[in-house]
């Protein structure tokens, strides 16, 4: 870790990312809430959230063929200042279409972005270093997640939406200047794959490559059934909040924060499971999973509130865990050209699943009960660690790349 804290584009990058991401969740609160306040409709807030999470399934392989297509560098930069311009639109705007229209492209700015920046990061640090990157990366996405909500909403108590606005925008012009700052790199020369033409072909070489890459292939299967599973649990979660007091928002915030920590714990967790214990990756990761799976099935069993809050730490303990490898995974295994399609085409599909596992979990929220809801998604995830495993038992007797 001492190694990758002196890299200097590395902490430029890593601190640029991560005032760029406090900069999304002070948008994110702040624009909710202002929609919220001035239309005093749940249904215009929610078409408004689903036309932001649309622009996450289009643009994320949108994004992952631009930042193989053109300087990732040049990419992020554009990405956020972009986002600098248009926030500012927010305070003097009264509309509902250009609500929708600025919040559609701010969001599918974000997808580019973090395409560009997942295939950018590995050009900056050494492959042996890519692991504590990514912990670094995944701790700090946590900390936000449990500290940016609160910044944008004291903002808006203390001072104003348009103050909120203000400096929403001045993180995306810091984060520019940052990345300005990161010295020209180029990918190395042992990344270097067919260049082919056309949005077809690329897709086809990114098909083969994930295809013939077992590894890689059984980590992005369980992460799809984790994503599926995790939208189920979202869902549930509110709703099972009501069991332990009335003001349902007092119980769902620490539980959310329980995830948060927990997955914090996690991403710190994953070196030194890997670099300092030895242990296997693909062991890891499957325990992880299992851990991730129990912990949150588990959590709508119970009824007692702090047992449920120890329940959902664990649980966010093994999705810390897995997103650092599979990440890792991806940043190191990878070729260069290719590296932001992989990661845009992944990053699509497990919105996608997300999005189906919280379209199916809210069908039946009212009518089944919540923990044979959370408990299918549970199972679901680990049926498809035992597929995994069987596959990789085949693959062994055949001689490929296996899991186990």
């Amino acid at each position: 870790m001492k190694k990758l804290l002196k890299n200097k584009n590395f902490l430029l990058l890593w601190i640029g990312q991560s005032v760029s991401e406090t900069g999304n969740w002070i948008n994110f609160i702040a624009l909710n809430a202002l929609i919220y306040k001035t239309y005093g409709s749940g249904k215009m807030l929610g078409l408004f959230l689903a036309l932001r999470l649309i622009s996450s399934l289009v643009f994320s392989s949108l994004g992952g063929i631009i930042s193989d297509r053109y300087p990732r560098k040049t990419v992020i930069i554009i990405c956020n200042l972009l986002s600098g311009v248009l926030v500012p639109a927010f305070i003097f705007n009264k509309q509902v279409a250009v609500f929708f229209i600025i919040g559609f492209v701010l969001s599918s700015l974000n997808r580019i972005f973090t395409a560009a920046y997942s295939a950018y990061m590995p050009q900056l640090v050494e492959k042996e270093d890519i692991l504590n990157a990514n912990s670094l990366r995944r701790t700090t996405s946590s900390l936000l997640t449990v500290i940016a909500p609160g910044i944008a909403g004291l903002l808006i108590a203390v001072f104003s939406y348009k103050i909120a606005f203000i400096i929403d925008s001045g993180t995306f012009f810091f984060a520019v200047i940052c990345f300005l700052l990161i010295h020209r790199v180029s990918a190395s020369s042992s990344d270097k794959i067919k260049v082919v033409s056309g949005i077809g072909e690329e897709f086809k070489a990114t098909y083969e490559f994930l295809v013939k890459h077992g590894l890689i292939l059984s980590f992005f299967f369980l992460r799809l059934l984790d994503a599926l599973g995790s939208g189920a649990y979202n869902t549930a979660l509110p709703v099972f909040s009501r069991g332990f007091s009335k003001a349902v928002a007092k119980p769902y915030g620490f539980l959310i924060s329980a995830w948060g920590l927990g997955a914090l714990m996690g991403s710190l967790l994953a070196p030194v499971l890997e670099k300092k214990l030895k242990l296997k990756r693909n062991a890891v990761y499957i325990g992880a999973v299992l851990l991730m799976a129990a912990g949150m099935g588990a959590t709508f069993f119970q009824n007692d509130f702090y047992v449920s809050l120890l329940l959902i730490l664990l649980g966010g303990i093994g999705d810390g865990i897995t997103a650092v490898l599979f990440t890792s995974l991806l940043m190191e295994d990878t070729p260069d050209s290719i590296r932001g399609k992989v990661f845009g085409f992944i990053q699509g599909l497990i919105y996608s699943s997300a999005a189906i596992g919280m379209a199916v979990s809210g069908f039946f929220v009212e009518i089944v009960a919540l923990k044979n809801i959370t408990a299918a998604g549970s199972v679901l995830i680990i049926a498809g660690v035992l597929a995994v495993l069987a596959w990789g038992k085949v693959k062994n007797k055949t001689g490929e790349k296996q899991l186990s």
